[in-house]
């Protein structure tokens, strides 16, 4: 593969470029040439072999197609899912596994077994091995199976007394997009897809491949576009430590790492299943930690005041014992949580404008 240089490529179709090593994504275009297929987006090209391009799993059927090459390379390509005629028609070796998919599999395969022979000490084993697991496998395979969970989620809900579709009006979801885009800096581990679920509980929730789920209930009850930023931002805290994606493996055990090996990450009644126990999942205190401290963090590199965060705490404590769902049952003193944002306040610019807030705030009311 070569490597960034400064070039210029006819732009044919949109994409997206990642080395996998820096975070850094590269907004443009990418070209079939005759040496290969190209990526530029003005200042940056690179050009990746017909003969080593590989289409991951899950992304086919979607608006994006997402790439690697046949060796161990890290790089990602996410191209417009209307090229995927020509890349058939180019790339001999499309669906052959990577490296990385071959040692992957087998990773799985040992660690089923692993799990399988230690079933008589499942509550020892379990939330250390699903943390481990959850770290070895890819991000395509993770985004892939959190399509399949927020499916089930939407089934969920929808279950339990709300309309279960997601809201998404286009001037609410524009303003949600501002909102996820200034806390995309520094990218998080994986790709957000941020959706708002028509349920009067006030809850978050992070699902597995980069799912956050926000419900109306919650956009009610927040008082600012800083208390629901901060509130977003501990979400993103349990996709970057792969919180959301362990207790999924904790809820499939062998079943769920089964399906990974053989390509079917998870099926429709699976799914359900997988995000009824995500429902009522609770992270143990360290992990509510953990998210906290990876919150207060991307809050102050994205120039956004950490006093919004402590508001909803304080706002939050206020409504213990009035039918809310066990958000404070087993997290961090709220009180303590809530002085450590405060804490942090710094001067900050503003998040959205008034319209844009009001609607966010109505992107149900459709």
């Amino acid at each position: 593969m070569s490597e960034p240089t400064a070039a210029s490529a006819p732009a044919d179709y949109a994409a997206r470029y990642m080395d996998g090593r820096s975070g850094a994504v590269y907004q443009g275009h990418a070209a079939f040439t005759d040496g290969g297929l190209a990526f530029t987006d003005g200042s940056q090209a690179v050009t990746w072999p017909y003969g080593e391009i590989r289409l991951l799993d899950g992304s086919v059927g979607s608006d994006w197609l997402s790439l690697a090459l046949a060796d161990d390379s890290p790089a990602r390509l996410r191209l417009s899912g209307a090229a995927l005629a020509e890349l058939r028609r180019r790339c001999t070796a499309l669906r052959a596994p990577t490296t990385a998919d071959r040692r992957g599999r087998r990773l799985v395969l040992w660690w089923s077994l692993a799990a399988l022979a230690g079933l008589a000490v499942t509550f020892l084993l379990l939330p250390w091995a699903s943390a481990v697991i959850a770290r070895s496998i890819s991000p395509d395979t993770e985004q892939a199976f959190g399509s399949r969970v927020f499916a089930g989620f939407e089934q969920v809900a929808a279950a339990r007394g709300g309309r279960g579709a997601v809201c998404e009006t286009a001037a609410g979801q524009a303003a949600l997009q501002r909102l996820v885009a200034r806390l995309s800096q520094p990218p998080p581990r994986l790709p957000l897809q941020v959706r708002v679920i028509r349920h009067g509980m006030i809850n978050a929730f992070a699902l597995p491949g980069g799912y956050i789920v926000l419900t109306e209930g919650l956009l009610r009850f927040v008082g600012s576009d800083g208390e629901l930023a901060g509130v977003i931002a501990h979400e993103i805290g349990h996709v970057d430590a792969g919180h959301a994606m362990a207790a999924a493996i904790r809820s499939g055990a062998t079943g769920l790492l089964v399906g990974l090996l053989f390509g079917d990450v998870v099926g429709g009644i699976g799914s359900v299943t997988v995000a009824e126990h995500l429902l009522h999942a609770a992270y143990t205190r360290d992990l509510e930690d953990e998210a906290d401290h990876l919150a207060l963090q991307r809050l102050r590199q994205s120039g956004i005041d950490p006093a919004g965060m402590a508001a909803f705490f304080r706002r939050l404590a206020g409504k213990a014992g009035e039918g809310m769902p066990a958000l404070l049952s087993t997290h961090p003193d709220t009180a303590i949580r809530a002085a450590r944002f405060a804490a942090a306040a710094q001067p900050a610019s503003p998040l959205l404008a008034p319209a844009e807030w009001q609607a966010l705030k109505d992107i149900c009311r459709s």
